[in-house]
C-alpha cells in the first residue's frame, strides 16, 4: 500500500474513532456506576485524538502545496489547472474556518484563498477579453471580405480592446496569461498576432472608407454640377472671383467683355498653391451640348487670366450646395496635415517623401492621391518647372486606375507644385536645404541660348 492510501486509511480510522468517542459520550452508558470519573479521561482522549488529526490534515495540506507548486513549475501552467488542485481546494475547504488552528496556518489559507481568488478573477476577465477578440475578428474579417468598411461601432470596440489588452494582459506574468487564454479556448499566440496586426487592418479599413467616401462625394458631386449647369443665370446668386480663389471643374462663371456676355463652365483648373493664384482655366460654354464638345472649349493661361481679372468682373455662380464644392476644393487641394505638415513651396528635392492630386487623364475625372518617395532629381534646362522628379508610389488612391504602391513615376516640378504637393517634415532638413540651395543656385545662373530667328 502506497503511503498515501495508508494516510488516508488511518485518517479514516482516526476519524471513525473519534466519532465513536463523541457519540458514547452522549449515551446512558456514560452516566452508570461504572463509568463515573471517566468523562474527563474520555474528554482528554477525544481532544487528544482530535488534535491528531487536526496537525495530520494541516501537514497533509502543506504536503499537496508543495506537490502543486512543483507540477506548476514544471508544466509552465498556474495552479488552477494542476492535476492537483481539485484535491488541494477541498483541503483548504476543509479546513478553513476550523477552531484549533494556529496562526500560521490560518495565514497560510488565506494566502492561498487570495492567490485562487486572484487567478479565477483573471480567468474570467482573460475568458470575456478573449471572447470580445474573437468576435472582433470574425466581424473584421467579414467586412475585408466584402470590401465593405468597419461601422462606428466596431472602430471603437478595437480601440477599446487595444486599450484593454495593454491594461489587462500586462498586468499578469506571461506564464500565467497564456494559461488563462488556453481555458478560454484559445492559442496565446493567436491574441498577439491580432493584436499585432490591428493597426494595419485598420489602416487598410480606413481606406476603404475614404473610397466609399469618395464615390458617394462624387456621385453628389455630379448631381450638384448638373442643377447648376441648367441654372438661369438672372435668378442665380453668384459672388465675385478673383485669381486667387481656386476654382473646381462644373464652376460656372459669368462676365462681360468686349465680345459680350459670357457664361461658362470650368473643365479644369490649375492653382498654384505656394503662392495662390489661379495658372490655367480650361472652359466650356454652358450652352454646348456636352462635356464633350472640345471643339468649342477655351483654354487661358496666367497671362490671360491676369488681364481678363483685372478686365472683366468674373462672377461665380454659387452651388446648389456649396458644402459639396467645398468638399472638392480640399479633396483636390488639400491642406497639410498631421503626417504631411509642410507644403512643398517650389519645389522637391531628393529623399522627400510627399503627397499629392494627380492630374486627371480626362475632363471631370476623378483625382488620385498619391503619396511617394522622390529618389532622384532629373534637371532640364530653365527655370525649374521643367524639372522631372523621378517617384517610388508608396501609396495611392482614386477610382481611376491611380499608379500601384512600388511603381515609379515621373512628374515635372510644376505639374507637383500646381497639384497641391505637400511633404513630411525631414530629420535632416539642414541637407535638404543644402539641396535646395544648390538648384536654386543653377536655375539662377540659367542663361537661354541665343535665338535663331531673323535679326534686324
Amino acid at each position: 500500500m502506497k503511503a498515501d492510501d495508508r494516510a488516508a486509511a488511518w485518517r479514516g480510522d482516526v476519524t471513525a474513532l473519534l466519532d465513536d468517542g463523541r457519540a458514547m459520550a452522549a449515551t446512558a452508558v456514560m452516566r452508570s456506576p461504572d463509568m463515573v470519573g471517566a468523562d474527563p479521561a474520555i474528554d482528554a482522549a477525544l481532544r487528544d485524538i482530535g488534535a491528531a488529526l487536526l496537525a495530520d490534515e494541516v501537514a497533509a495540506l502543506h504536503a499537496l502545496d508543495h506537490r502543486l507548486i512543483r507540477e506548476v513549475k514544471q508544466t509552465g501552467g498556474v495552479a488552477l489547472d494542476a492535476a492537483g488542485f481539485p484535491e488541494l481546494a477541498a483541503a483548504l475547504d476543509r479546513l478553513d474556518g476550523r477552531d484549533g488552528l494556529d496562526d500560521d496556518t490560518r495565514s497560510f489559507i488565506a494566502r492561498w484563498r487570495d492567490a485562487i481568488s486572484g487567478l479565477q478573477r483573471h480567468r474570467n476577465e482573460v475568458a470575456l477579453f478573449w471572447r470580445r477578440l474573437t468576435s472582433l475578428d470574425d466581424a473584421m474579417t467579414n467586412h475585408e471580405r466584402q470590401g465593405t468598411s468597419l461601422p462606428a461601432a466596431l472602430c471603437r470596440e478595437a480601440d477599446d480592446l487595444s486599450k484593454d489588452a495593454e491594461q489587462l494582459l500586462n498586468q499578469m506574468p506571461g506564464k500565467e496569461r497564456a494559461a488563462h487564454i488556453r481555458s478560454a479556448g484559445g492559442r496565446p499566440g493567436d491574441t498577439a498576432a491580432f493584436l499585432s496586426s490591428l493597426p494595419q487592418r485598420l489602416a487598410a479599413d480606413d481606406v476603404v472608407r475614404e473610397e466609399e467616401n469618395r464615390r458617394d462625394h462624387l456621385v453628389r458631386l455630379g448631381q450638384a454640377r448638373r442643377r447648376l449647369r441648367v441654372a438661369r443665370t438672372a435668378t442665380w446668386t453668384s459672388r465675385p472671383w478673383a485669381l486667387t480663389e481656386p476654382l473646381v471643374p462644373g464652376d460656372r462663371l459669368v462676365w462681360r467683355d468686349d465680345g459680350g456676355a459670357r457664361d461658362e463652365i470650368v473643365m479644369e483648373a490649375s492653382f498654384r498653391q505656394h503662392d495662390g493664384r489661379t495658372t490655367l482655366l480650361v472652359t466650356l460654354p454652358a450652352t454646348a451640348a456636352s462635356d464633350d464638345d472640345i471643339t468649342r472649349s477655351r483654354i487661358r493661361d496666367e497671362f490671360d487670366l491676369v488681364r481678363l481679372d483685372a478686365q472683366a468682373g468674373i462672377r461665380r455662380l454659387f452651388w446648389p450646395d456649396e458644402t459639396v464644392r467645398e468638399m472638392e476644393i480640399r479633396r483636390q487641394h488639400p491642406s497639410p496635415d498631421q503626417e504631411f505638415s509642410l507644403r512643398c513651396e517650389d519645389r522637391v528635392v531628393e529623399g522627400d517623401r510627399i503627397r499629392w492630386v494627380m492630374e486627371p487623364e480626362g475632363l471631370l475625372d476623378d483625382r488620385p492621391q498619391v503619396e511617394a518617395r522622390v529618389e532622384r532629381i532629373e534637371p532640364v534646362p530653365g527655370k525649374g518647372g521643367g524639372d522631372v522628379a523621378v517617384l517610388t508610389v508608396i501609396r495611392s488612391w482614386g477610382l481611376d486606375d491611380p499608379p500601384e504602391p512600388g511603381s515609379e513615376i515621373r512628374q515635372t516640378m510644376a505639374a507637383l507644385m500646381e497639384r497641391s504637393c505637400v511633404r513630411q517634415h525631414r530629420d535632416d532638413e539642414d541637407v535638404r536645404a543644402a539641396k535646395l540651395a544648390e538648384a536654386h543656385e543653377r536655375i539662377r545662373a540659367y542663361r537661354p541660348g541665343p535665338s535663331w530667328g531673323f535679326r534686324m
